[in-house]
């Protein structure tokens, strides 16, 4: 047992504890004794020893504990929170990171949390579920890509695959002496897609919306037409087609049935509904075999264009370009918005028409042809891969005729 001046300094629950563990160890030291008929008998600086481990590694547990009941337990994983403030204490490297860079650049430091401790314990339950690979355009042959030349996907690959480039150079430049063996670009993609297809948008902590990962939904596959919906906080900005709430008195995150769930019959839930572009740009792996990724889906397309100020416009077109985002759901106001500092001016309507009208006939098929190919799809055995461009280059397309239509529309007026 503890000496009586360590005692007095300990309040009496802990003294309880330390007291039940001290039994415990040496009844389990006495099993092992008889058990292997050693002939030893253990000293009771020797039973202190083991007690004192024991009670440091409950002291570890109690501050993890502690951890997730401060910010949802484990049903969620609130990235700022964990990784900022509960990670940085606990690992040194992060902590010393986090001195360096920014705090708000936690798509990376999530990246790199996963790598270094993806075989930890505490975590490895988690992150056993996630996908062991993804089949985004990250990932896709050059050959592959060229199905989607054209497509603003096409652009945004380039874009992301520079980005996680310089990402990862900076990260392995902290950890690369920590863990050799995980230093590679794959496995920085392969973790920084894990973050991006798996983040929601959830009002934890003080209700305030917080990014976080979420172990109960991942474990859920994801179909068009769910039979559990995750029901959406009203303030969620990013995840308005989702259903997700966060029940604050239960410290975590709620699912409510929409029909009846036999014992052992598979749970699916939704992410929403999202364009192909969306779907296919980060989580194809998980959304490609829904309904949200077939024709149907025309309401959910986006796309862009730009356009730019001419050298003759009058100096009240006060914007020298603007790129555009066109969601087809609320397409009359996304074009009301891209202007060049004149909504509605007929000049600047015929120019978005114009635009979108030339990025079509920069795409190798049309929407007739694609439509085509996906109807003989299941016939033809075409690779889920394939299919997925098909369907991506489609739906940027749809939203661009749907784009030059309502410009030209109010260009006639």
């Amino acid at each position: 047992m503890l000496s009586d001046q360590e005692d007095d300094t300990i309040d009496p629950e802990t003294q309880r504890l330390q007291a039940s563990i001290h039994y415990t160890v040496s009844k389990l030291i006495a099993s092992i004794i008889a058990e292997n008929n050693a002939d030893v008998t253990p000293t009771p600086q020797f039973v202190h020893a083991v007690t004192a481990v024991v009670l440091a590694q409950c002291g570890s547990l109690a501050v993890d504990l502690d951890s997730f009941s401060k910010h949802g337990k484990r049903s969620v994983v609130s990235v700022e929170d964990t990784m900022h403030d509960w990670m940085a204490k606990s690992d040194a490297v992060v902590s010393a990171y986090l001195k360096i860079y920014p705090k708000t650049a936690w798509v990376p430091i999530i990246a790199s949390f996963i790598l270094l401790h993806r075989n930890d314990p505490m975590w490895k339950s988690y992150l056993d579920f996630l996908p062991k690979t993804f089949s985004t355009p990250m990932y896709w042959s050059g050959a592959m890509l060229k199905e989607i030349e054209g497509t603003d996907l096409l652009e945004d690959v380039g874009r992301l695959r520079k980005d996680i480039e310089e990402q990862s150079s900076k990260e392995w430049d902290q950890w690369k002496s920590y863990l050799p063996a995980y230093s590679t670009l794959i496995k920085f993609t392969w973790a920084w897609h894990c973050v991006m297809s798996r983040v929601w948008t959830l009002p934890v902590g003080e209700g305030k919306n917080k990014a976080a990962m979420i172990p109960m939904v991942d474990v859920a596959n994801h179909f068009g037409e769910p039979k559990v919906k995750v029901k959406e906080h009203a303030g969620t900005r990013f995840q308005a087609l989702t259903w997700i709430e966060y029940n604050s008195k239960l410290g975590a995150v709620t699912m409510t049935a929409t029909q009846s769930i036999k014992s052992g019959e598979q749970v699916d839930v939704t992410y929403g509904e999202m364009s192909n572009y969306k779907s296919l740009k980060y989580m194809a792996a998980v959304m490609q075999m829904t309904r949200f990724t077939m024709p149907d889906n025309d309401h959910n397309e986006d796309c862009r264009v730009r356009i730019f100020r001419e050298p003759e416009d009058p100096p009240s077109y006060r914007i020298p370009r603007r790129w555009c985002l066109f969601q087809i759901k609320r397409l009359n106001q996304s074009v009301q918005e891209c202007h060049l500092g004149q909504p509605n001016d007929p000049n600047v309507l015929e120019r978005i028409a114009k635009a979108a009208r030339a990025k079509l006939r920069a795409y190798p098929t049309t929407v007739k042809q694609d439509d085509d190919i996906l109807e003989t799809a299941a016939s033809e055995q075409l690779s889920f891969d394939y299919l997925n461009a098909v369907r991506a280059r489609r739906g940027e397309k749809t939203c661009l005729q749907n784009i030059a239509r309502i410009a030209n529309g109010g260009v006639q007026k």
